[in-house]
């Protein structure tokens, strides 16, 4: 979970689509998930629980923050995770939609991902 989280981070397409499990991928792509992590700089991760259904299955439930434009949000999701081939493979998501209002972060806030730093030194 944490990697994949790290590969949102650094837009690690490849390692997102190679750690979706097979059967749940349909039509997505490297590409598409490179894309899609550019769009946001992921900055922080909140596990708030995990449970290991049995040896091959798992729950994560997490939020990551990201920024967008200047404003904070939250990306809150169940996921699912199975074994394959031996690795924690991702299979999908549930979104319980936590209410959560987009916040405008000041240049001179403590920046969210938790460095101590000022917004405008860090992550804006």
């Amino acid at each position: 979970m944490r990697s994949r989280f790290c590969a949102f981070k650094i837009a690690n397409g490849s390692y997102l689509y190679e750690t979706h499990h097979p059967d749940f991928r349909g039509n997505l792509t490297a590409e598409e998930l490179t894309l899609s992590a550019k769009q946001s700089n992921w900055c922080k991760l909140e596990v708030v629980k995990s449970q290991l259904d049995s040896n091959s299955h798992g729950t994560v439930y997490f939020r990551a923050f990201f920024i967008k434009a200047g404003y904070l949000y939250c990306h809150t999701e169940l996921s699912f995770f199975s074994k394959y081939e031996d690795q924690w493979m991702y299979q999908r998501g549930e979104f319980p939609g936590d209410s959560f209002t987009p916040k405008k972060l000041g240049r001179n806030e403590i920046c969210p991902c938790d460095s101590g730093k000022k917004f405008k030194s860090c992550c804006s």
